[in-house]
């Protein structure tokens, strides 16, 4: 297992069994996530030195769960659930506020739109 921020721990055992598990070489999935053969076999096997950076390997391993169906959670082990959550993507982000009130108050002008025809109406 690799330490991701001293948050996140890579378990490399599930992600290699799950790519057993579905017949797949190193070399294919590697090509499917345009990486490398080692740096797979470094995530497989709890090894880093083949990234840019902690960042790097992450975002490598979170491809690699995804494209072999493994949850997130089972793909990494960490004692805060919320570190896995994309910054861009955790509601503590302001523009994401933003977009779930525009979205609501979209569909509340959509909704008294509607009303207001139907009562207008008769």
């Amino acid at each position: 297992m690799s330490t991701i921020e001293n948050k996140i721990q890579i378990q490399g055992a599930v992600l290699q069994q799950a790519r057993m598990a579905k017949n797949l070489s190193l070399a294919e999935v590697a090509k499917e996530l345009c990486c490398s053969t080692n740096q797979l076999q470094q995530i497989e096997g709890g090894q880093s030195s083949l990234f840019y950076n902690v960042d790097h390997q992450n975002q490598v391993a979170r491809k690699l769960a995804n494209y072999l169906g493994v949850p997130l959670t089972q793909a990494f082990h960490t004692v805060d659930p919320e570190v896995l959550v994309p910054e861009e993507d955790r509601l503590e982000n302001p523009s994401n506020w933003r977009k779930v009130i525009g979205g609501v108050l979209f569909f509340s002008l959509i909704i008294f739109g509607l009303l207001f025809v139907i009562y207008s109406q008769q």
